[in-house]
């Protein structure tokens, strides 16, 4: 394409998208946003909009399409969606006032994983955006939602080996987009794992390979906040983790990131690690087969009222806590709400009143919000008031110590009420913003349009008297302004001192001196009243600006108090207790349940289940039918002891449990394709990680292990994993399995106790009775099932004929086994009589006897061996 040919508009065009060649350009012209060339064809494929052309001085017309600016928060998403970036590019100067080709620029780029117009999405969610940097001495991760401007770092670098970490993060942060450098490319594995995961945007960034003085001089620069708490020299990783982070945010947003919180360090010293198998298995956030809340332990435990309370909640049962103190602390306050009804529904009637206020401090610092926003602000900040109030006039101490932890908003409230009108213009540049009265000399001018169209009235009127004609109106649009419209039929008695605007078919448009006068006067102090206007709101936007840290830790404080009002709400009713915590290796609870299995049934079906783990008593062999309810027991055990590190109460009659540094779930399975990797490679990959990983303070669920394989291979694998955890690790474990010869290792193992799930059966029919107790049984009633799964008579009738058939051929084996084995006892019991009886104990010599003793013990050995080799 010879560019020398094109106009000049499109020269511009071009050159915007040379500067954001990966992004969608929306180019603004007028009141459209318009795409050209590819990117035309791309949008117009995907947003079902109409492809047409425009002349830009090349021989054939360019492909174009566009939307209309006041909808385009109804496209943008839906393109974000499809793993796009839009760069939007505005006019940067007053059409009316350029001199030439319109000066425009790109202000800001949107991506999947920093878009924060949280109306159209799902405003309780995050929207994160990823970054993992590989460095020689370890992985770094960080993480931020730019729209509540939460920032997330990894403390302690990942080892370079553990692609498996990277993975488990990636599950529980869930991101919409993902940044990394050029050495993690090589890591091709990995990335084929994500996109199988989740299918989203990904960026290859150019980052500095050590962190020099002129990284955290960048850093400083763009965000002070960065260096809190962190250790530069212990943390290289992270920290360019953290930088290929800021930067792209910088780069992207093209506006200030001071709404960005202080970095929240994790590392696994201080919350219990959960894996991605474990997210999935246990279903804490997400449901394994619809990927949804509903069917999760987040949405039982979700009865917050705020935006902020749901999203603190979810990231709460992503990551439990080890420290003992800071859960007692939770658990105290979680009491409180629990035994005093009136001050919990109280809170949460205040707490319904509060918009998302960490999205309203986004939109002040970005100069994204409007008069709408402002007026939600200081009703929110009200009812923070009233929630501090309450919390004050109570006769707890600790309630009282948690209002401290919210500050004084009644400044910026009472300039916000004393400002902004009750029913403003959405944006500034309509006016109607400001309240009248708030400013002198804006209500001059508003005064002054409003009597010139008074005067306009009045001319109206003045003018039908002087020229006679009944119908003439005085009219207004954006491009002739005011006019004076005349009808065909009165053309002829129109004054001399008419001047003639525009001919239309049906009338004439006509302007007069006076007129002019009369529009100037208006025009000028409506251009005035609009500049002033958003003078003070900028005004007013500033000095929200100066309380964004203080509504930022006021809104964490609020998002605390929600999630503990709906974990006492969700505990009074669901009849949850509070659990204790101990230090010396016992989970002992006594009727616990499934927090959701129990809302599916009715709950006076749904059976209550105890278990008693120690030091000693650390392995449980679980054997029972299929159906019987064995998985369930197991995933209840893993997600109270989850409740109860997260301060919640759990369902239970008793619990007393010790602190779980780690879960491992082994449940289920599935191919992985696209790898080549069967479900028992799957599988075995699973169980290695748990025997690399697992410590004695963890939690290991395993089910069925070794039923992808052959039966003997199965059970040898089974066997020999008991033994190694009971041996070396000795992990808390809860095995389930129907092979049913692994029990007999609780005879030789101390460690390891059998259980089963009662079942009853009467004439080949199946009562699962749910519960679990000491022992084991021998039988799976799998043909039981197979009847109740809907399985034809048929087939059903032909197991049964097989099943016997096959235990009758395994009676007469072993009975012919037995009957050849005894055959040879005894013909080896009447040799050695035979031998013995024809020795003469009174003739033979001690060295005779000893060799005759030899002779006789080798025979039986011979003997041993055959029947072995047999």
């Amino acid at each position: 394409m010879d560019r020398s040919q094109l106009t000049p508009m499109m020269k511009q065009y071009l050159n915007m998208k040379d500067k954001n060649p990966d992004a969608l350009l929306f180019f603004r012209l007028g009141d459209f946003y318009e795409m050209f060339f590819e990117d035309a064809v791309v949008a117009s494929k995907t947003l079902n909009i109409a492809l047409t052309g425009r002349d830009a001085g090349l021989e054939e017309r360019v492909p174009m399409c566009g939307v209309p600016h006041h909808v385009i928060d109804q496209y943008i998403p839906r393109l974000l969606s499809q793993g796009f970036k839009v760069a939007i590019c505005e006019q940067t100067e007053d059409p009316s006032e350029a001199k030439g080709l319109v000066k425009r620029d790109v202000i800001k780029i949107l991506t999947p994983g920093t878009y924060t117009n949280y109306e159209n999405s799902d405003h309780r969610n995050n929207n994160y955006v990823m970054s993992v940097y590989y460095h020689p001495l370890g992985i770094g991760v960080a993480y931020c939602d730019f729209s509540t401007g939460e920032v997330w770092a990894n403390n302690a670098s990942f080892r370079i080996s553990s692609i498996d970490s990277i993975i488990n993060e990636f599950s529980r942060v869930n991101p919409n987009e993902l940044l990394y450098n050029e050495e993690l490319s090589l890591y091709s594995d990995l990335l084929s794992r994500l996109d199988i995961m989740k299918n989203i945007n990904k960026s290859l960034r150019s980052v500095p390979d050590k962190v020099s003085k002129e990284v955290l001089k960048e850093l400083e620069k763009i965000w002070p906040e960065f260096l809190k708490g962190r250790d530069v020299q212990q943390n290289q990783s992270s920290i360019l983790a953290i930088y290929m982070l800021i930067m792209y945010l910088h780069e992207t947003q093209k506006s200030t990131i001071q709404h960005l919180k202080p970095i929240n360090n994790y590392s696994f010293d201080k919350y219990m690690v959960l894996d991605n198998n474990a997210f999935s298995t246990l279903e804490l956030v997400r449901t394994l087969y619809t990927d949804s809340k509903e069917g999760s332990l987040y949405n039982i435990l979700d009865k917050t009222k705020t935006a902020m309370g749901s999203r603190l909640l979810r990231q709460w049962i992503e990551l439990p806590l080890k420290n003992e103190d800071e859960i007692l602390g939770r658990q105290n306050l979680i009491e409180i709400f629990h035994d005093s009804t009136i001050i919990r529904e109280e809170l949460r009637k205040g707490l319904t009143l509060i918009y998302d206020l960490d999205r309203l401090v986004m939109r002040i610092a970005t100069g994204n919000i409007n008069g709408r926003d402002l007026l939600g602000l200081s009703s929110s900040l009200k009812a923070v008031q009233a929630i501090k109030l309450l919390l004050d006039t109570g006769s707890y101490n600790l309630l009282n110590d948690f209002s401290k932890q919210i500050h004084n908003h009644s400044g910026i409230v009472n300039t916000i009420d004393c400002a902004i009108n009750e029913d403003p213009s959405i944006s500034i540049r309509d006016g109607n913003v400001i309240k009248t009265g708030y400013n002198e000399e804006l209500d001059k001018y508003r005064k002054i349009s409003v009597e010139g169209k008074q005067l306009l009235a009045q001319y109206e009127s003045k003018l039908r008297k002087e020229t006679g004609i009944k119908n003439i109106k005085v009219r207004h649009n954006r491009i002739l302004g005011y006019y004076i419209e005349v009808t065909k039929s009165n053309i002829d008695i129109v004054p001399e001192y008419f001047i003639r605007k525009q001919t239309l078919v049906g009338s004439e448009r006509y302007f007069t001196e006076e007129l002019k006068l009369i529009e100037e006067d208006i025009t000028l102090a409506g251009d005035k009243a609009i500049k002033l206007e958003y003078i003070l709101f900028s005004e007013i936007i500033k000095e929200c600006e100066k309380e964004i840290t203080n509504i930022q830790e006021s809104s964490h404080s609020v998002a605390k108090l929600d999630c503990l009002c709906s974990l006492s709400y969700v505990a009074y009713q669901n009849h949850y207790i509070k659990p204790t915590f101990n230090k010396e290796g016992i989970i002992n609870i006594k009727g616990g349940r499934h927090p959701v299995v129990e809302k599916l049934v009715k709950e006076e079906n749904f059976i209550p289940n105890d278990i008693i783990m120690s030091n000693k008593s650390y392995i449980h062999l679980i054997t029972g039918p299929n159906m019987s309810g064995k998985s369930t027991y197991m995933r209840q055990i893993g997600i109270i002891v989850i409740m109860a590190q997260i301060g919640s109460f759990v369902p239970a009659e008793f619990a007393n449990i010790c602190l779980i540094d780690r879960i491992f779930t082994r449940i289920g399975a599935a191919d992985n394709l696209s790898k080549g990797e069967s479900t028992f490679m799957v599988e075995m990959k699973e169980v290695a990680t748990i025997l690399k990983e697992s410590t004695k303070d963890s939690l290991v669920i395993l089910d069925e292990v070794g039923r992808g394989t052959s039966t003997y291979d199965g059970l040898s694998i089974a066997w020999a994993v008991i033994e190694h955890i009971h041996d070396f690790i000795k992990a808390k474990t809860l095995f389930a399995t129907h092979y049913h010869e692994l029990t007999s290792l609780a005879e030789d193992l101390p460690g390891v106790e059998n259980y089963n799930v009662i079942a009853e059966e009467y004439n080949h029919e199946i009562k699962f009775l749910r519960k679990v107790v000491k022992g084991s049984v021998n039988k799976s009633y799998g043909i039981q099932v197979a009847k109740l799964a809907g399985i034809n008579n048929h087939v059903i009738n032909r197991a049964w004929e097989v099943l016997d058939s096959i235990e009758v051929d395994e009676i007469t084996s072993k009975a012919a086994v037995s009957d050849n084995y005894n055959y040879k006892r005894d013909e080896l019991s009447t040799s050695l009589i035979k031998e013995i009886l024809s020795l003469d104990i009174n003739n033979i010599s001690p060295m005779a006897a000893f060799g005759k003793l030899h002779e006789l013990i080798v025979m039986v050995q011979n003997s041993e061996d055959n029947d072995y080799e047999n």
